[in-house]
């Protein structure tokens, strides 16, 4: 029986599964549907109730507006047992979604309603922390690419060039060595052998002058 003042009564079962996975037994849940319930769900999700009857007639609702709207207004928008319509009230236009309690009967129907409005703040607040998220992410990733470049990329450079002036003979080159990583051990590899090739070098350079110095003396001694 349901009166638009006082509600209705929402009676559902539930059932009760033994170890042996027969029924044992349900158990009865009385849900009492008026102003006041429907005036908690809207608080609680955002979004304005609205009750109908079995010819889509409003009984109740959070929008008075939507009670003032007739029937032939919440018929359109089919899509078996659920319908989806906009429907203009005197303040906005509202999306609605109308379901009935029971997929078998459709004695009561539920609607869920939301101003256009409303929906494009939210789908404006999620473009925003989309773009938010986006945004952290690529400097996220650009932090990485300077981290990785300063870790790795700028000392194997260095080391790369101080190859090049060992190969052409600009004597000993030092690198700074990151301690720790196996960058750095390489450096330091490279700077202890760019070491011992620089004083071979000069060992070399040594001999070849004292070699130069002995040979003009026999030659100078020869030609007395």
């Amino acid at each position: 029986d349901i009166n638009l003042k006082s509600g209705f009564d929402l009676i559902s079962y539930s059932k009760i599964i033994g170890r042996k996975k027969g029924i044992d037994g349900y158990i009865q849940e009385i849900i009492r549907i008026d102003q006041k319930f429907i005036d908690n769900l809207k608080a609680r999700f955002n979004l304005d109730v609205l009750i109908l009857d079995k010819d889509s007639k409003p009984i109740m609702s959070t929008q008075p507006d939507f009670l003032l709207i007739g029937p032939s207004s919440y018929l359109k928008g089919q899509t078996e047992n659920v319908k989806f319509i906009t429907i203009e009230s005197k303040s906005e236009p509202y999306s609605l979604l109308i379901k009935p309690f029971e997929k078998t009967q459709e004695n009561i129907k539920l609607g869920l309603a939301s101003s256009k409005m409303e929906i494009e703040t939210t789908t404006k607040k999620i473009n925003r922390t989309v773009f938010s998220v986006v945004g952290f992410v690529i400097l996220l990733i650009l932090f990485a690419l300077w981290i990785v470049s300063k870790i790795l990329i700028k000392p194997l450079t260095q080391l790369m060039g101080a190859v090049k002036s060992l190969e052409s003979g600009e004597g000993h080159t030092y690198i700074q060595a990151e301690s720790g990583t196996e960058i750095g051990e390489l450096t330091k590899s490279f700077n202890e052998m760019s070491k011992k090739v620089t004083k071979a070098q000069t060992e070399l350079t040594k001999k070849v002058k004292e070699l130069e110095k002995t040979n003009q003396e026999l030659q100078e001694a020869q030609a007395q």
